[in-house]
Order: C-alpha cells, then sequence, then structure tokens
C-alpha cells in the first residue's frame, strides 16, 4: 500500500520550483504540465524502514520537507510497502554475507 499526505501550503510553496525543475529535466518541447521535486526539492525526515514478516514485504516512510529559494517549509509524509522478488532477496543475502566475512577476517586478524 502507497500512502501519500501532501499539506496545500507546502505544495504552494514549492510548486513554481517544480515547475522550473520539470521543464530543466524534460526540456521546454516535452515539459507540458509536470512538477519535478527531486532530491535537490523535497529532503526526507526521519526515515523509518520496517520489514513485515507476515507478507515479506518493506515498509518505508518518512516525512518530506520542501527546500525552496524561499525557505524550508513541511511538504508532507509518505509511506510504501515494497515487495522483494526472491532474486532481489537473494542478492541482498549475498551481499551481506561478504560484508559479515569480512567482519569475521578483521575479528580474526585483531586476536
Amino acid at each position: 500500500m502507497t500512502y501519500l499526505d501532501i499539506k496545500e501550503k507546502g505544495f504552494a510553496y514549492m510548486r513554481d520550483e517544480g515547475i522550473e525543475k520539470a521543464k530543466e529535466f524534460l526540456g521546454d518541447d516535452e515539459y507540458k504540465d509536470e512538477i519535478t521535486l527531486d532530491d535537490s526539492l523535497l529532503e526526507s525526515t526521519n526515515p523509518e524502514v520496517t520489514f513485515d514478516s507476515s507478507n515479506g514485504t518493506i515498509n518505508y516512510s518518512c516525512a518530506l520537507m520542501g527546500n525552496s529559494k524561499k525557505g524550508n517549509i513541511e511538504f508532507g509524509y509518505i509511506s510504501d510497502d515494497i515487495s522483494l522478488d526472491l532474486d532481489i532477496v537473494v542478492e541482498i543475502v549475498q551481499y551481506y554475507m561478504k560484508k559479515l566475512g569480512k567482519l569475521k577476517t578483521v575479528l580474526e586478524a585483531t586476536k
């Protein structure tokens, strides 16, 4: 499930810069009515990542702050459940097994 809460005041505050960013990203020929808010304009604060073992999903949630030329403002909140494909889980496990192997080597060397 995805949940997005946008503060009306925050959106109005960031709207013009989002239009400028969309034109910059898409070009004047491609731009229609998009608003682009990337990490140069939005900052996630108080991020939380949890794992739901009942359905195998990861939940990511955070508050969003707008970083405008005019100053900072509370923009909203986002929460998203992410289902991981088994191939991705295997890649993650392999990555951390390598990290743990390096840690084991370091610990053994310090005995």
